[in-house]
């Protein structure tokens, strides 16, 4: 046998050992995992974004509620979802805002006319601590259909 058979019988032995001898071990924990991640703020308690429709027409209501907080400013837009990868289009007409000088705030209103479509709610609150911190948040309902 040549240098280069041998070499070559050597390196696919040293491949085989390598690709078959693979052990893995997992540890069994007591720990509990939650399926809903929440992210933590440093103002803000609580943010709800929702939206329900009937026939054609959506009903929307965002709040918020906040710790130490001196004024909370929300605005929300209901938006249609456009068909083409993931851009949402504001729905003429549907912004709406509320300012309040309390810990909390709650904002609904209404959106008749509907064409069919995927619909959300885009949410965005500004809190303000007594400290004059501030904290800009905008998060989304859950998707809902018309038609």
């Amino acid at each position: 046998m040549g240098f280069k058979q041998i070499l070559s019988v050597l390196m696919v032995t040293i491949c085989l050992c390598t690709s078959l001898c693979l052990t893995a071990y997992a540890e069994e924990t007591d720990m509990y995992i939650s399926d809903e991640i929440v992210p933590t703020y440093e103002i803000a308690r609580s943010l709800n974004s929702a939206l329900s429709i009937s026939g054609t027409k959506a009903m929307c209501e965002s709040r918020a509620e906040g710790d130490d907080c001196v004024s909370i400013t929300v605005t929300h837009t209901l938006q249609k979802y456009s068909g083409i990868l993931w851009i949402w289009d504001d729905v003429e007409n549907s912004t709406s805002e509320k300012t309040v000088n309390t810990n909390t705030v709650r904002l609904s209103t209404t959106k008749s006319g509907l064409e069919s479509g995927t619909y959300r709610l885009e949410s965005t609150f500004t809190l303000t601590s007594s400290s004059g911190s501030v904290e800009t948040i905008t998060i989304y309902s859950t998707e809902k259909k018309v038609g």
